[in-house]
């Protein structure tokens, strides 16, 4: 069998078990595993519904941190980035010292690089939810200099560019950071 006949099996085993022992403690694992074995496929919007189901109706369950954790990737794989992002502030809100954290962090600064917030991204990438007025001042050189047009029509491409680093350096050395 291929993969993806062997993740049909997992979703069909999963939904029999399920409709057999409705009560069974084994159930959050089996939609857990439904989700995860849907995604796999490439059925990310049956796959969210797996875990929204298991977040919902099992929320003491010790599968609901990655849940939520796959359930961002999942949104994430569909281009639904804010709704990734929800998901992993949703994570990180309630597992804060979750084994899982760094992986939700690093998934939360992809989603806000596909989203063109590259401050946010770094405080993620950095290990932090939130950010820091050092963060954009980190991001001024790399994201500005190449925008900033040096007038000297003597000097080289490669020397206006340092000329525009360096104004750009001295702007940032002139501004106080507010506490």
């Amino acid at each position: 069998k291929g993969t993806r006949e062997k993740y049909r099996d997992v979703v069909v085993m999963c939904s029999s078990l399920i409709q057999s022992y409705p009560n069974s403690r084994w159930v959050d694992d089996a939609v857990f595993l439904m989700g995860q074995a849907l995604m796999r496929q490439g059925e990310n919007e049956n796959a969210i519904r797996k875990f929204v189901e298991l977040t919902t109706n099992f929320p003491e369950s010790d599968y609901v941190p990655q849940a939520l954790y796959w359930q961002a990737m999942a949104h994430n794989q569909k281009g639904e980035y804010n709704a990734a992002l929800l998901q992993t502030e949703r994570f990180l809100n309630a597992f804060p010292s979750h084994d899982l954290r760094f992986d939700v962090l690093f998934l939360a600064g992809d989603v806000c690089l596909a989203l063109e917030d590259d401050a946010q991204a770094l405080a993620y990438f950095e290990g932090r939810d939130y950010c820091i007025p050092d963060d954009i001042k980190r991001l001024v050189l790399p994201v500005l200099a190449h925008r900033v047009i040096v007038s000297s029509k003597y000097s080289s491409p490669y020397k206006r560019s340092e000329e525009a680093e360096a104004i750009l350096a001295e702007i940032l050395r002139s501004i106080e950071v507010p506490l």
